[in-house]
């Protein structure tokens, strides 16, 4: 279920630099068209469910000045290679980043492998019964911790607190449900049949919802002139109340975009990419129906087990990166599409 995501010749700017580092000889791959820059820099992520939003900021290289003096020096332990990069006249972004995030997101669900169990009885196969969970909203406040290993390579964590709520309609026929409860009645001749054996039996339980999220990641990047891309791939677990086991979700978010030299103002990025997410989840939990002034004679409790995923892997979004500095940075992002929208807006500062 989850996509390979080839390398193809957006990275070889990132592992041009790469080879230079490793292998000592940095002339040769470092020449050539692909790398007048280094690396965009996505060191900052925030996610909800293992949806990211990296910064995406990009040094140029370094202009040589008159009368400048000794070569630079990089006085940090990350990332690998940080000298041999800047020998070659490039600049380096700050190693370490901590990031605030806010998240705001809806999206439609769909359901698969669906038991349920009538008034405590033993769980059963319910394909009959039709669950609609449109329009599931989560909010999420989160905290990031990133680090460039290497200059084309950033690790992260990320930890946050999230709370949700939606509408999830129910729907059955009274014959199927009869059936299911071994109540007899639909057998009969049509006249001699209960109105629910000719009805439609319908709910909606809405569900409120709060928990934890923790995940990590990594992200390839780099850059060509103004252009540069990224590819940020995340894995996170969500312990929530609505459901007794946690939450899990993978994504991978090719983008690509143009840095604007603003020049005492910093430089913003505008970027534009797809988000492809696989997630599912294991939901468990019990709904009551108004069936006492039926043929059933009580109301009936339903109680359910089910997987739980998105109806659409992939998304588009866009945003844009405003470095102020190279300390204090923020960001804008939204993701749309037919199943699932959201908003992204976050700040963060380099060290």
């Amino acid at each position: 279920m989850k996509p390979r995501q080839a390398i193809g010749p957006k990275l070889l700017p990132a592992f041009g630099l790469a080879t230079a580092c490793m292998s000592g000889t940095a002339a040769e791959p470092l020449a050539g068209p692909f790398v007048s820059q280094l690396p965009a820099e996505p060191p900052d992520m925030v996610a909800y469910a293992g949806r990211v939003a990296p910064p995406a900021d990009a040094y140029t290289k370094k202009e040589a000045q008159t009368g400048e003096a000794a070569p630079r020096t990089w006085d940090h332990a990350l990332p690998f290679f940080a000298q041999r990069v800047i020998d070659q006249g490039y600049d380096l972004p700050e190693p370490y980043s901590i990031g605030l995030s806010f998240y705001s997101g809806k999206q439609d669900l769909t359901i698969q492998n669906l038991h349920v169990a009538f008034n405590g009885g033993p769980m059963r196969d319910a394909s009959f019964i039709g669950f609609d969970a449109k329009d599931m909203h989560n909010n999420t406040a989160q905290f990031q911790l990133g680090a460039w290993v290497f200059p084309f390579l950033n690790v992260f964590v990320i930890a946050g607190r999230v709370q949700g709520s939606g509408d999830i309609g129910i729907t059955m026929s009274g014959r199927d449900l009869m059936s299911f409860l071994n109540v007899p009645g639909c057998e009969l001749p049509d006249r001699l049949q209960p109105n629910l054996c000719k009805q439609n039996i319908t709910g909606t339980a809405h569900a409120d919802y709060h928990g934890s999220t923790l995940g990590g990641g990594f992200t390839l990047a780099g850059a060509h002139k103004q252009l540069f891309f990224s590819m940020p791939v995340t894995y996170v677990v969500n312990d929530v109340t609505i459901s007794d086991t946690p939450t899990r979700a993978f994504t991978a978010m090719p983008r690509a975009g143009y840095i604007a030299g603003l020049g005492d103002y910093g430089q913003l990025t505008s970027y534009f990419g797809m988000d492809y997410m696989y997630t599912r989840n294991h939901l468990t939990g019990t709904f009551v129906f108004p069936t006492s002034d039926t043929v059933i004679g009580h109301d009936s409790s339903l109680s359910f087990d089910m997987e739980q995923r998105q109806v659409k892997a992939w998304n588009y979004l866009a945003g844009a990166h405003w470095a102020i500095n190279r300390q204090w940075s923020v960001l804008a992002e939204i993701g749309f599409g037919e199943t699932r929208q959201d908003l992204i807006l976050a700040g963060f500062f380099r060290f």
